[in-house]
This record gives C-alpha cells, structure tokens and sequence, in this order.
C-alpha cells in the first residue's frame, strides 16, 4: 500500500511540472479576446457613443452676403446721349451728348442712399438716390414723374404757363408751387431756400439761354438732361430711362418703355407697307424765317416711320434749315400734299392766312389738307404735343400714320381717335 501510495505521488509532481513549462497565451489573442468581449456587451456600445465630440481647433469663417442694390438695370437701346454704369451700391451716370457741338460731359453719382459714397470721381456730384425732391425746369420731364408715381417729389417749376398736365397743375395750385423761371434770370434765391435735392435742366450752350451755370455757380446740385438732342422718336423717348434711375424706378421705366417700343414698331412696319406715300412738309415761317426740320431730324423721322415722304427727306441735317418763304414755295407750294404744324396757334384756314396772306397759295391750304398738333392745350396755351408727346411716340405715329393713310388705320384700328393732332378748319 505504502509503495503504490508513492507512485501515485511522483506522478502528481511530474504532471505539474510540465504544466509549468508551457509558453504564456499570445497578445493578439488576448486583444481580440477583448474586443469580442466588448462588442458583445452592450454597455460598451453605450459607453463608446456618450463619449463627446471634440471641438476642432479653428473656427470656419462665414461667406459674407452680397447685397444687390439695383437688382433692375437701365439697359439703353435707342437713346445716344448718355449712358449708366452700375458699381456695388451707386451708378455712374454720364450725358455724352448735352448740347449740339457740345465739347463737355457731365457726370453724376448717384449713391443708394444710406450707404458710403465713392471717392475717385473729381467734382462729380454725389447724389443719393431714390431722390425725394426735385424742380424740373422743363415740362417734357413731367410725363416720367407721373409715370413713376413720383408728382409729389416737385418743388417749383419754371412756368406753370406751359404745363398741361392736370395733376401737375392741381399741386401747383394745392401746394402752392412757386414758378421760378429759367435761362440766367432764374430765381437763384427761391431755389437756395427750398433746397430741392436735384434740379434738372437742358443745356443749348449758349450762355444767353443757359441756367445751369448759374445754378452750379449757386451750389445747387444740377443735372442735365439731354433729351431734345435725340433725333429719333424712340430715342428721346428713352430719357424716360435717365430720370428713372434718380428714382431707382428703373423697372418701372423699362416695361413702360418696351411697351411703347412695341406699338410703335407695329405701326412703322404696317406703315412701311404702304404703297403710296404723301408729300409733307412742315412749319410756317417766323419774322421772315422759315425754320424747316432736316431730312434726319426728329420730326422728319416721324414722318418717315408714319409712312409719309418728307419734301427734304435727302438733306443730311439734324437740325433746322433757315429758309426764306420764297425758298419753301419752290419746294412745297405745288408738290406739298399735306402741311403739318401750320403755325402753334392756328386752328382755322383764317388763322394762317392773317399771319400772311401768301400762305393761301399753297396746294395743301386750298386742299384742305392742313394737321395742327394742337388738339390738346391748356387754358394758358400750354401744348401738350411738346409736354407728353416725348413720353408717348407711338401716340404721335399713330396720328401722322391716320392722315397719311386713313383707310389702312380704319382697317387697322376701326375705333381710332386723334391723340395730338387735328385737322385744321377750312374757312367759314
């Protein structure tokens, strides 16, 4: 017993002995083992997702917002005399052509108001825009500031005389308006105390007719308008444009002027259809001259477009011829067919001839055929044709279209009404 109890004994001690010998478990092993462990426990999971989430260490810098602050821009398409840029918040604008032989431009800043104005532009007037108040020293302005809603941004006027528009001469009287004239005898010292943001002008050069001298001279801040050197319909039409961007109503503007441009042009190319086309010629003669309208004047392009033949459509002039009354006859006395413009307060076949009795010698007076552009005056004689007509040429086209070609307007407007012109009335 006590043998086999030793046996027994020694082999316990040699078990253990080589238990003791073998080499420790494998780190990799043990990791995986861990990771096993882990991902099998769902506390970990938690564990790992509450943990936070560290701030980066630069901050990201926001993209600035850019602020269009004329997000409608006047684009010119007819008008030559002046032009705008648009930069960040003003607009530079600039009248290239102010006067005939003009050797000057004139350039304004007109700066969104509320904003910082530019430097970098020399004597160039800062003008903040939309403007508030204005005095317009002539009436072919007033069409644009009803149009654009903007009748109450007038101060003064230069002559309530000459003015027809109704509402404009319901706030003269309301308001109280003051009319402070024009050419250097205007009235510096009203317009020093009302103290108008913008005065707009024409220029001739000629000092002897010319206010914005003596306006600048005065530190008013004046701007020139240019409208009556455009030799186009739709050209000085577009001034309209020029005004607006003192309002910034340059939408406005562009509609009411593609609307225009539209009806004009279906006109014109109805008119350009016409197989016959009248003789025209135009004016009376003045102490001894007459002033005939060149062959690519403003009012010959009427005639043109309306789809007539003017008398001096081969003269290259864009201003007025001075003619004598002998130098006319030889030309229109018996080749004239129809006479426009025969005198600014004629109405009557007796009205022209009072002036002159050799007017009653020319085919178109003993015809009949005689249109005044006197339909609509003011009590004061203030005649519309030079006041809205600017605004509104395709009213004026439609008119000489409908005494050129009576039956092709009847066809084309049966319910047509005369806008500007009328027939001048034969003696009684």
């Amino acid at each position: 017993m006590s043998q086999l109890k030793a046996i027994l004994i020694a082999s316990l001690v040699l078990l253990m002995a080589l238990s003791a010998c073998q080499p420790d478990e494998p780190l990799a092993v043990i990791e995986t083992e861990m990771v096993v462990e882990q991902e099998a426990d769902p506390t970990a999971t938690e564990m790992i997702a509450e943990e936070p989430t560290l701030e980066p260490t630069e901050s990201v810098t926001a993209t600035p917002e850019i602020v269009e602050y004329f997000p409608d821009k006047a684009v010119i398409e007819y008008a030559t005399g002046f032009s705008v840029e648009y930069i960040d918040n003003y607009k530079v604008v600039t009248v290239t052509k102010p006067w005939d032989f003009a050797d000057e431009t004139f350039t304004y800043i007109l700066v969104q108001r509320g904003t910082e104005a530019p430097t970098g532009y020399g004597e160039a007037p800062i003008i903040e825009v939309p403007i508030q108040t204005i005095v317009p020293l002539s009436t072919t302005f007033l069409p644009y500031l009803d149009l654009y809603g903007q009748l109450d941004s007038i101060m003064a006027v230069s002559d309530a005389t000459y003015i027809t528009n109704p509402s404009v001469l319901d706030i003269i009287t309301t308001d109280n308006l003051p009319a402070v004239g024009y050419g250097p005898g205007i009235d510096v010292e009203t317009l020093l105390d009302l103290e108008p943001e913008v005065v707009m002008t024409s220029g001739y050069g000629f000092p002897d007719y010319d206010t914005h001298p003596v306006l600048i001279q005065a530190g008013l801040t004046t701007v020139i308008n240019g409208d009556y050197m455009e030799n186009t319909p739709l050209g000085r039409a577009e001034w309209g444009k020029f005004i607006a961007l003192f309002y910034n109503q340059e939408k406005t503007a562009a509609e009411f002027f593609d609307q225009t441009v539209a009806s004009y042009n279906e006109i014109k190319e109805l008119a350009e259809t016409a197989v016959d086309k009248p003789l025209v010629f135009m004016n009376t003669a003045f102490e001894g001259t007459w002033y005939v309208p060149g062959g690519q004047s403003f009012m010959s392009n009427f005639v043109t477009d309306a789809g007539g033949a003017y008398l001096w459509e081969d003269d290259p002039s864009t201003g007025s011829l001075y003619l004598s009354f002998e130098e006319v006859y030889d030309v229109a006395g018996e080749n004239g067919e129809i006479w426009l413009n025969p005198g600014g307060y004629t109405f009557t076949a007796d009205d022209l001839v009072a002036s002159d009795e050799r007017y009653a010698t020319f085919a178109a007076y003993q015809t009949g055929m005689m249109f005044n552009n006197t339909n609509i005056m003011s009590a004061t004689g203030g005649n519309d044709f030079f006041e809205s007509g600017v605004a509104y040429p395709d009213k004026i086209l439609a008119d000489l279209f409908a005494i050129f070609h009576p039956e092709m307007m009847e066809m084309y407007d049966p319910d047509f009404e005369f806008t500007y012109y009328m027939k001048v009335k034969s003696s009684q």
